[in-house]
């Protein structure tokens, strides 16, 4: 659920995205979600507008025993420029019985000068080890040699999952030029492959990939 409170505080529940006022919540313990707001709830008001600019709007994740396990605050895209952003659902490589799964983000910021910033974040779940890896890929489906030194994208952060065995979260911040003959950038990718692109997870079991998922423009 989304809720309206500033760091370290509990605010009111402006959106509901699964649960008893909303769809059935999926069983197990991981799972990927998403919602709208729509005219059957909360309005996106000036004021909630406002709130969300500042930060000050939360995602909160609760377990089935009905008590908070996650969260995280929203923040806000304060450059006054273009953004473009994906989503893409992971799920196996065929070939690899995996029974992972997880949500990839890929935001790419248009800067002035010829230059774009770009954010990527990926969480998985149940995977058959640790995650080592995340790459953009051309096409429908990735290759066998889909997580190739061109392809890897550069600053990478994992996060560990809890017993660090399988499962946990990648992402990096990273700045390209433009003007480079084969910027690693989603769009770029989606243009010059049909409108399809994607992104690959490796792990320590599965090095040229073993999750993968097509990305989606947000519009």
């Amino acid at each position: 659920m989304l809720r309206n409170f500033g760091k370290g505080g509990d605010g009111e529940v402006i959106k509901t995205i699964c649960g008893p006022e909303a769809e059935r919540c999926p069983s197990g313990a991981g799972a990927t979600l998403s919602g709208a707001f729509d005219s059957s709830g909360r309005s996106l008001e000036n004021s909630l507008l406002g709130e969300f600019d500042s930060g000050r709007v939360y995602v909160e994740i609760v377990g089935a025993n009905g008590k908070p396990e996650i969260r995280g605050q929203l923040g806000p895209n304060t450059a006054m420029v273009m953004v473009m952003s994906y989503v893409a659902h992971l799920a196996p490589i065929e070939g690899s019985q995996s029974k992972g799964a997880g949500t990839a983000v890929v935001s790419e910021t248009y800067l002035p000068g010829g230059k774009t910033s770009v954010f990527y974040s990926a969480t998985v779940a149940d995977t058959s080890s640790a995650p080592t890896n995340v790459a953009l890929v051309g096409g429908p489906a990735p290759s066998p040699e889909a997580l190739a030194t061109r392809s890897s994208l550069p600053e990478l952060k994992l996060s560990p999952s809890r017993n660090r065995e399988t499962g946990g979260s990648l992402s990096g911040v990273y700045v390209v030029n433009n003007a480079l003959p084969n910027p690693l950038l989603a769009s770029r990718l989606m243009s010059a492959n049909k409108g399809q692109s994607g992104i690959v997870v490796a792990t320590s079991r599965f090095p040229h990939g073993e999750l993968y998922g097509a990305l989606v423009p947000v519009r």
